[in-house]
């Protein structure tokens, strides 16, 4: 599987915990189908909130084990598919994605990690 950091203050080797929720990115298969520009390649569901105590536990026994430095709480991104809704890019497909992490992360300011996982 893959996943990852997108912005600061989250950075590769820390702890992310999806403490705000997750939001699904998914691929309109339409868009390529009227290949227009009307419509958006790419949509985000609303925030899916996580349990609150779990959470909150993860985040307690990560601190204790790693450090405060090293636990980051955020929002979580899950795509539906391994290249484009996680906005890799890559002349080998049309995937029309350049803009997507950035837009995502605009979009939700607290978004710290993305993966396929979920």
């Amino acid at each position: 599987g893959t996943c990852g950091a997108l912005q600061r203050p989250a950075k590769l080797g820390d702890l992310l915990v999806a403490t705000k929720g997750a939001i699904h990115v998914r691929r309109n298969p339409d868009a390529w189908t009227v290949d227009d520009g009307s419509i958006p390649a790419y949509s985000a569901s609303l925030p899916v909130p996580t349990d609150a105590a779990l959470s909150a536990a993860l985040v307690k026994e990560g601190r204790r084990v790693l450090g405060t430095q090293h636990v980051v709480e955020g929002l979580n991104a899950t795509a539906d598919s391994f290249y484009g809704s996680q906005g890799r890019l890559g002349g080998d497909f049309d995937d029309r994605n350049s803009s997507l992490v950035n837009d995502l992360c605009a979009e939700h300011p607290d978004l710290i990690s993305m993966e396929m996982e979920t």
